[in-house]
């Protein structure tokens, strides 16, 4: 049986066509990032997740207090650091983590002991972190009562 030169023609379109779209997926789920934001203040730290998957993290910090500050991480080997971070400014700090327990804390020296560590837990899915306004009101919904029900 002989193919056709179009018949030919086509499966190496399909077939190029299929690779493309492979290529798209691939790199689509390549670029997946998870944000953390960080909120510094004297002397505190707050994130804005507890948990973050394996991969690569973008840490975003934010100063909000009247001091200059900065972000050290570390897990494992890994140990990476922003520079100062001003009053009212912000940093960006990408990170690769693998599982475990990321120690985050503020570099200058002091404040770490004044309360400015956090930690991160790595491998799971990201969740919001834990509110820490004190506010315990729950609210109970009731759903709508549905005509003939």
């Amino acid at each position: 049986m002989k193919i056709t030169r179009p018949i030919q023609l086509l499966a190496i379109l399909a077939l190029g066509v299929l690779g493309a779209v492979t290529a798209g997926v691939v790199a689509q789920a390549s670029t997946t990032k998870t944000t953390i934001n960080i909120t510094e203040r004297e002397y505190s730290i707050k994130l804005s997740a507890q948990k973050a998957p394996v991969g690569l993290v973008h840490l975003v910090i934010h100063n909000h207090g009247t001091y200059s500050h900065a972000i050290a991480v570390k897990q494992g080997t890994l140990s990476k650091r922003t520079p100062l971070i001003k009053p009212g400014s912000s940093a960006t700090l990408n990170v690769t983590f693998k599982k475990g327990k990321v120690a985050i804390w503020c570099p200058v020296p002091g404040h770490a002991a004044l309360g400015m560590k956090a930690s991160l837990a790595v491998g799971t899915a990201v969740g919001p972190a834990p509110s820490t306004t004190g506010d315990t009101t729950t609210t109970n919904y009731i759903p709508p009562t549905l005509p003939g029900y």
